[in-house]
């Protein structure tokens, strides 16, 4: 006997897995969002906007990933054949965000060891030039996998230059802005608390003056 279509109990098994799929990727991007809103200095965001519920989530701002989020998921899922092309693109696309935390992470830090390595701290890595090397290395080996991620091989150039290249250019340069707003606000409001969001805090704490940012006040003036 010979059957056409689809059988249904693969239709069946389908669906599972795609609710399951999705689920991952929701919780894949539930816990950037929460450490991104609750870590940020106070005053860059609304206070509505990070407003922790009693799980600890800020909703507002989980809603509003979400809102961003699920439009990017649907738009390469309209022309992708089949759920692994889909993870295939959303891998690619997330390649070159993910990378950029600890690109600039190890900036800062070859930053620090080459004008402020006599900061006390409790852990040092080796001499100045010990770390140095390493964080040389670092930048080179994250840099290079930074540019592999944002022009993946296989990948229609259409898609790279619109997610890929234009994801990170659209979401830094938000950033950018957003902070920049954040510090024209604070010049107007506390001068001398805007110099001090702009001076390195390696130097604050030449000073003993450095204040962690879930201690900070929030400097903005309520609109």
């Amino acid at each position: 006997m010979r059957t056409t279509g689809t059988p249904r109990s693969w239709r069946w098994t389908a669906l599972p897995a795609l609710a399951a799929t999705l689920g991952s990727l929701l919780m894949w991007i539930s816990t950037p969002v929460k450490i991104f809103f609750s870590e940020i200095p106070k005053g860059i965001f609304g206070g509505k906007l990070v407003e922790l519920n009693e799980d600890g989530i800020p909703w507002r701002a989980a809603w509003l990933q979400f809102a961003i989020v699920v439009p990017i998921l649907v738009i390469p899922a309209l022309g992708s054949g089949n759920i692994n092309d889909l993870l295939g693109i959303i891998i690619n696309m997330t390649a070159a965000t993910a990378l950029l935390p600890p690109l600039l992470i190890l900036l800062a830090y070859f930053v620090l060891r080459r004008k402020y390595d006599n900061v006390a701290r409790e852990f040092r890595m080796g001499s100045k030039s010990f770390g140095l090397a390493v964080a040389s290395f670092l930048l080179v080996v994250f840099a290079s996998v930074f540019i592999a991620g944002t022009i993946p091989l296989g990948q229609e150039i259409w898609l790279t230059l619109v997610y890929n290249v234009g994801g990170v250019v659209v979401f830094l340069g938000l950033a950018i802005l957003w902070y920049e707003r954040y510090i024209k606000r604070l010049k107007v409001s506390d001068p001398k608390a805007a110099a001090d969001e702009l001076r390195p805090s390696a130097e604050q704490m030449l000073r003993g003056e450095y204040v962690p940012p879930a201690e900070q006040g929030d400097p903005t003036p309520a609109s």
